[in-house]
């Protein structure tokens, strides 16, 4: 794919901003590029700033969540025009400026009520219910397999007993899935998905967003670099459910509690995710680091679901 490149954005840029009523945009400053998306502030000429964010797939379909999450009530950026250019989504949203605080785990527990409570119509995302949650460990063994036949991830064979022994349980241990809350979750739930600024709290960066189990938005906002805390993500549930939330987000799911589950299977449905961009990517050149990553959450997800020790992933 062809870069984009400055005088095409700034050309873009501007006729969205035309397009959605706005001043012309006079300067562009980076707030945050990586290698498929950025996010950049534009300065208009009446002195007004908004963000333009631009993506790459497979985070192409933010704008229509956005949309859909402020028509169902959800208090997201507006979004003022977006367009598809040269296979990349460009959209000009509402700038929130700086925030004032850092977000901790109850605002986190209330702006997931806020979310799973609304009734976005799913235009299209992808959906893990139960069937598609047991397909993940031998989908992830069969990625990682193929990945290590094409002479990458040599070093990570250790971890394919663990996914075979989980693949081996998956539906049994993916019973529950669609317990309630289940419906549209923001997909990267992390306290950088919160802004809470003068106007309030707003949830952000939903290009990642997929219909499944409302329970995965409260098991990613703990992270994946550190040990899995189940204690903190029962105290987020309670929480949850002192804001407002379904109660049966408790409910235990595959013979385990709601918390462990949720946090095992996130990991489990993180681990396949980074193994199929591995497999779309054009060379190996961040093969360490996802290997890094992956062992992380195979190690996680296989003590925290697996009744067999063997598949704790010793070798971790």
């Amino acid at each position: 794919m062809s870069p984009l490149n400055a005088p095409q954005l700034d050309a873009v840029c501007e006729d969205l901003c035309q397009r959605a009523g706005l001043a012309i945009p006079t300067m562009r400053a980076a707030i945050r590029v990586w290698e498929l998306s950025g996010v950049q502030r534009l300065t208009l000429v009446d002195g007004h700033t908004v963000i333009v964010k631009y993506a790459m797939a497979p985070y192409m379909g933010e704008a229509q969540v956005l949309t859909a999450a402020a028509h169902a009530g959800v208090p997201v950026p507006a979004v003022h025009a977006a367009t598809i250019h040269n296979n990349r989504l460009i959209m000009i949203v509402e700038d929130l400026g700086e925030p004032v605080r850092e977000p901790n785990d109850i605002d986190g527990a209330a702006a997931a009520v806020a979310l799973h409570q609304s009734t976005i119509e799913p235009g299209g995302l992808p959906v893990w219910g139960e069937a598609q949650l047991a397909d993940i460990p031998s989908s992830a063994v069969a990625l990682l397999t193929g990945l290590r036949a094409g002479g990458r991830f040599a070093t990570a064979v250790d971890l394919l007993r663990p996914l075979e022994l989980l693949a081996r349980d998956a539906p049994r241990l993916a019973a529950g899935a669609e317990t309630p809350p289940f419906g549209v979750v923001h997909g990267e739930f992390h306290p950088t998905a919160l802004h809470i600024g003068s106007a309030g709290l707003r949830v952000i960066d939903f290009a990642m967003a997929f219909v499944g189990p409302g329970i995965f938005d409260l098991a990613a906002w703990q992270g994946t670099r550190q040990p899995s805390d189940p204690a903190r993500i029962d105290s987020q549930l309670h929480a949850y459910i002192n804001a407002g939330g379904d109660p049966r987000v408790l409910d235990p799911r595959g013979g385990r509690p709601a918390g462990v589950w949720a946090l095992g299977w996130h990991r489990l449905w993180s681990t396949a995710w980074f193994l199929r961009q591995a497999t779309g990517a054009a060379n190996d050149s961040d093969d360490v680091r996802v290997e890094q990553i992956i062992r992380r959450q195979v190690t996680s997800a296989a003590r925290l679901l697996s009744d067999d020790e063997r598949a704790a992933g010793r070798s971790a």
